[in-house]
C-alpha cells in the first residue's frame, strides 16, 4: 500500500484511522517501513507545525522535512483591467442563468464585448479561456482576496465581497450577476494547453431545515404511517408548544459521533433561578 488519499475529514477523525491502521499492520509510527507524505495549504514550517505532525501522524517531529513551495505573486492591477468589464461579465452572468443556455455563443458575445484577440475556434471552453486572460478576471480575483497587496494576507471572501471590490461602479445586483458570469467564465473557460485557468476553492453552506420538532406522544394520532415503532409522533417543522394530539413538543435532535436520537425540551422556569435550562432527554434507551 503506498498511497491513502484521505481528506475532507476532522483531523482527529483521521488521526485515529491512520492509528488503527498502523495497529492492523503490525506497525510502530517509529517504523522504518512507515512513509508518510502529507500536504497542506495552511500548515506553517515551524516548530508549531512540527509539533501538529507529531500530535497528528503520532510520530517525533524529528522525521518530518517541509518542501515548502513559492506563492505565485499578486497582480494587484488586475484589478482595474478586470472592472473595466463589468458590464460583459454581467451580460455574461445573465446569459449563463438562462436554462438551456448556449455557452458558446454567450463565450463568443463575452469575447467579442471586451475586444479579446479573436480565436479560430467555436469552442466555448476556449474562447472563455480567451476572454479571461484578456480580461485578467483570474489573477483580478486572487487579488481582491488580498487588499493589502501580500500573498500572506490571502482571505476567503463571499461572492458579493469580490464583486463589491471588483466592479464597484455597477449596481449592488448587477455586481452580484458579474461575478456570476467571472465565475462561470473561469469553471468553464481553459487555457490553449488545455489547462484550467485558476485553481479557486468555493464553500458552499446550505441549511436544508430550519430545525425539527417531534411530538412527545408515541401514540400521537397524528403520526404518519411507520414502518417500525418510533418514540415519538408528528414531526413538526416549525416549532410549537403542543402538537394537534394535546401532548408536548420538543426539538428532535441527533448525536453525529453515534447516531442517536433525543429530545430536547425547556422545563417551566425554576423558581430560585428564574431561569430554564435546556434538558435533553435520549429517545432510545
Amino acid at each position: 500500500m503506498n498511497f491513502i488519499p484521505i481528506a475532507e475529514r476532522p483531523a482527529t477523525e483521521v488521526a485515529y484511522i491512520i492509528r488503527v491502521l498502523l495497529d492492523r499492520l503490525g506497525l510502530t509510527p517509529s517504523s522504518p517501513q512507515l512513509k508518510i507524505i502529507a500536504s497542506s495549504a495552511s500548515i506553517e514550517a515551524n516548530a508549531k507545525g512540527r509539533e501538529y505532525l507529531e500530535q497528528f501522524f503520532g510520530r517525533s517531529a524529528s522525521h518530518f522535512k517541509f518542501v515548502t513551495g513559492d506563492p505565485v505573486p499578486l497582480q494587484p492591477a488586475a484589478i482595474a483591467v478586470a472592472e473595466s468589464h463589468g458590464s460583459a461579465f454581467r451580460d455574461a452572468g445573465r446569459a449563463l442563468s438562462q436554462a438551456g443556455a448556449d455557452k458558446a455563443q454567450a463565450a463568443s458575445t463575452l469575447a467579442q464585448a471586451m475586444g479579446a484577440p479573436a480565436t479560430a475556434t467555436n469552442d466555448a471552453a476556449r474562447l472563455f479561456g480567451s476572454a479571461i486572460a484578456h480580461s485578467q478576471g483570474a489573477a483580478a480575483i486572487r487579488a481582491a482576496c488580498a487588499p493589502s497587496g501580500r500573498v500572506q494576507d490571502l482571505r476567503p471572501r463571499s461572492v458579493s465581497e469580490l464583486g463589491a471590490l471588483l466592479f464597484p461602479r455597477l449596481p449592488g445586483a448587477e455586481q452580484r450577476e458579474a461575478m456570476q458570469g467571472l465565475l462561470a467564465s473561469l469553471s468553464i473557460g481553459r487555457s490553449q494547453s488545455n489547462s484550467s485557468l485558476a485553481s479557486l476553492r468555493a464553500h458552499l453552506f446550505f441549511r436544508s431545515l430550519q430545525g425539527l420538532w417531534i411530538c412527545m406522544n408515541p401514540a400521537c394520532a397524528h403520526a404518519g404511517p411507520r414502518a417500525q415503532p418510533v418514540p415519538g409522533g408528528q414531526l413538526h417543522f416549525n416549532a410549537k408548544v403542543t402538537c394537534d394530539c394535546g401532548s408536548r413538543i420538543a426539538e428532535l435532535l441527533y448525536c453525529e459521533a453515534c447516531g442517536d436520537d433525543f429530545f430536547r425540551r425547556l422545563p417551566p422556569r425554576c423558581a430560585i433561578s428564574g431561569r430554564s435550562a435546556a434538558e435533553r432527554m435520549v429517545l432510545k434507551p
